[in-house]
C-alpha cells in the first residue's frame, strides 16, 4: 500500500510541475544558431506554452498536449452532438454567438469542418467542409474563421480566412475572403490588430481584409511546433516544444533570441 501511495504522490508532483508557470526572465538565452537543432526541437517531448500574467511573461507545460476544446466553453453535453462532431478526435474551436455556438474542427490529416449548434442542440448543421479550423475570431464587429489545408505539418499546406455571416433566413454561412499561401499556425488579436503566424511568416490582417507581411522567420517556425503566441509592446514571444522564441522589436528591427529552461 505504501508503494502505491508513493507512486500516486510522485505522479501528482509530476503533474503539478508540468502545469506550474515559470517566469521567462528566469530562463537562459541559448547561444549560437538553431540550425542544427531544428529537427531535435520538432521531436522534443516538451510543449511550452507562453502567456502574459500582469507584467510578466510566463511559461508552462500543459498537463496534456491534446486540448479537446479551445475558445469559449461549449455547454452542450457531448452526447447530444452529431457523430460527425462528437466522435472527431481533433481539436474543437468554439465561439459563442447569440443563438448558439460556432464550432470549428481541426482533425489533422482527417480534415475538419465548421458547424453551427443551437443553444439546445436541436439545430446542428455544417457551414464548411474539409477545412481544418484553427481559430474563430471577431474583427471589426464581424466574425471570421482561419483554416488550413494540405500537409501543414510538413510545410506543404495552405489556408484561408472565412467570413461568417447570417443570411436573410437567419442561417449561419461562411465565405472565403482571403487565401493564404502557407498554413496558419497561430492567430492573436492584440490592440485591434489580427496577427497571423504561418509556417514561415508573420502577417497582419488589415481593415480592408488584405494581409501585410511583417517579417519572415529565420527558420520555418512551423517546424518548431508553435503552441502559443504573445505580443507584449514591441516584442513577440512564441511558445514551442523546446523553449520560447523571442523577437524584440518584431515590426521594426527584429532581434531573435531563443530561451530554454535552466534544466536543459
Amino acid at each position: 500500500m505504501s508503494k502505491l501511495i508513493l507512486i500516486a504522490l510522485l505522479l501528482l508532483a509530476s503533474s503539478f510541475a508540468r502545469a506550474q508557470q515559470q517566469k521567462l526572465s528566469a530562463w537562459q538565452k541559448e547561444a549560437g544558431s538553431l540550425d542544427d537543432k531544428v529537427f531535435d526541437i520538432t521531436y522534443s517531448s516538451d510543449d511550452w506554452v507562453v502567456c502574459k500574467v500582469g507584467t510578466d511573461i510566463m511559461v508552462s507545460r500543459p498537463k496534456a498536449r491534446y486540448v479537446p476544446v479551445r475558445g469559449d466553453s461549449l455547454t452542450i453535453p457531448m452526447g447530444r452532438l452529431k457523430p460527425e462532431i462528437n466522435y472527431r478526435y481533433g481539436v474543437k474551436v468554439v465561439k459563442k454567438v447569440s443563438d448558439g455556438f460556432l464550432v470549428g474542427i481541426d482533425d489533422g490529416e482527417n480534415g475538419g469542418g465548421l458547424w453551427f449548434l443551437s443553444n439546445d442542440a436541436t439545430v446542428q448543421y455544417r457551414m464548411a467542409n474539409t477545412y481544418r479550423i484553427r481559430w474563430i475570431f471577431e474583427f471589426q464587429s464581424k466574425l471570421y474563421a482561419i483554416h488550413s489545408r494540405g500537409r501543414a505539418g510538413a510545410g506543404l499546406g495552405s489556408g484561408g480566412i472565412l467570413e461568417i455571416t447570417r443570411n436573410a433566413t437567419g442561417q449561419w454561412e461562411s465565405e472565403t475572403m482571403i487565401r493564404l499561401a502557407e498554413a496558419p499556425k497561430l492567430t492573436v488579436v492584440s490592440a485591434n490588430r489580427v496577427y497571423i503566424l504561418t509556417d514561415e511568416h508573420l502577417g497582419i490582417l488589415n481593415s480592408d481584409l488584405t494581409l501585410t507581411t511583417v517579417l519572415r522567420g529565420p527558420y520555418k517556425w512551423g517546424m518548431l511546433q508553435p503552441s502559443s503566441m504573445v505580443i507584449d509592446g514591441p516584442d513577440l514571444y512564441i511558445g514551442t516544444r523546446w523553449g520560447v522564441f523571442k523577437i524584440k522589436a518584431f515590426e521594426s528591427k527584429p532581434e531573435y533570441g531563443w530561451y530554454i529552461p535552466p534544466s536543459h
